[in-house]
């Protein structure tokens, strides 16, 4: 029983630092591509640059970072599911309570 309360607090503190790596990481560069790609859109407008070439270029890039956000938020939403499902609710004697991912 010890054994597997180890196991299931060391894999749900994997998964949660998994969890925080891609939100922090992966889906912040999708974040600042967005922005980047709305940036060059705001520029080309101002410089008299936009047309139909760099407007369908912009559209083909931001339908690529959606389809990679969706799959990354598929991903999160998977290991979240994971992590609830190996969550364990631990109450001391004066009823203070903690998740074991956060042990």
């Amino acid at each position: 029983m010890v054994r597997d309360l180890q196991s299931s607090i060391a894999r749900t503190r994997g998964l949660t630092q998994k969890i925080a790596h891609l939100r922090q990481h992966q889906l912040s560069a999708i974040s600042a591509q967005f922005e980047k790609m709305r940036l060059s859109q705001r520029q080309a407008e101002m410089n008299g640059t936009w047309n139909d070439r760099l407007q369908a270029q912009i559209r083909a890039e931001r339908l690529e970072l959606e389809r990679q956000h969706q799959q990354l938020m598929i991903r999160l939403e998977a290991l979240e599911h994971d992590q609830k499902s190996d969550s364990l609710l631990l109450r001391d004697m004066n009823g203070r309570s903690a998740r074991n991912s956060r042990l």
